[in-house]
């Protein structure tokens, strides 16, 4: 996080524990889908969580070789969580199309 600002794209990782049912659990990458502006005046993060494991959902997006968003787990959380950013400027589009889909947007 050289610049101090966390960029839509970014993999952010943090712990979100404890979980229920199916969340995802542990420390772990989240892909950020909100923009800039969002981050600086709440503080806040739209992501989803990430894996290395492949699953053929059609709410999983793959992102790059064993990288995966889960579209269906879309979350808010607090900057504070934030343990480290890396600068994956990933395309989110697609995700961000599915989480819209999710919710009836």
């Amino acid at each position: 996080m050289a610049d101090g600002v966390i960029h839509r794209g970014d993999v952010v990782w943090a712990s979100m524990d404890p979980v229920v049912g199916h969340e995802r659990s542990g420390h772990r990458p989240y892909l950020v889908l909100s923009e800039e502006r969002f981050h600086r005046s709440r503080g806040l993060l739209l992501v989803v969580p990430m894996t290395s494991r492949r699953r053929d959902l059609p709410t999983w997006v793959e992102l790059g070789p064993e990288s995966f968003a889960i579209a269906e787990q879309p979350k808010t959380m607090s900057a504070k969580r934030v343990t480290r950013v890396d600068r994956a400027g990933h395309d989110v589009r697609e995700v961000a199309r599915l989480v819209a889909y999710l919710v009836g947007a």
